[in-house]
Parts: C-alpha cells; structure tokens; sequence
C-alpha cells in the first residue's frame, strides 16, 4: 500500500535504503580498529628491548578486540 508521502517505487523499496547502509556506521570503528591492531603488531616487531614480543602482541590485541566490540555495541544500541 503507498503511503500519503511516497511513490509508488518508495512503496515497492521500502526496506532497500536502510539494507545499503545498515554497516557504514561500523565502519569507522573498524578502519580504527584495523589500524591500531598494525601499530600494535609494527610496536611487537620493531619496539627495542621488547623481551616477550608474542605475549606483548596477543594480550594487547585481545584487548583490543573486547574494546572494539564494546563500543562496536554502543553504537549499534544507539542507533536503535
């Protein structure tokens, strides 16, 4: 049925602008996200007088996983 304020081609697509961008507000979180996981895994490599690069590395990743995540639902929460 086509509502007051819209087209017959509205009516038909209603749900097709919501599908297109139901991830872009995700994706900044998870560039950030995808670049502080380098930098951690450039630090492990290259930081001087690391003793424990392999534990320095996973730690702080899986941290920052868990941080990502967190945030990754307040934003979808917030969106709602």
């Amino acid at each position: 049925m086509v509502e007051p304020n819209q087209t017959p081609e509205d009516a038909k697509n209603g749900n097709a602008a919501q599908n297109l961008g139901r991830a872009a507000h995700l994706r900044p979180l998870l560039i950030a996200g995808t670049l502080a996981a380098l930098f951690l895994l450039l630090a492990s490599v290259f930081w001087p007088n690391l003793s424990e690069r392999t534990k320095f590395f996973t730690g702080n990743v899986l941290n920052l996983v868990i941080s990502v995540a967190v945030i990754a639902q307040v934003v979808i929460y917030r969106k709602q």
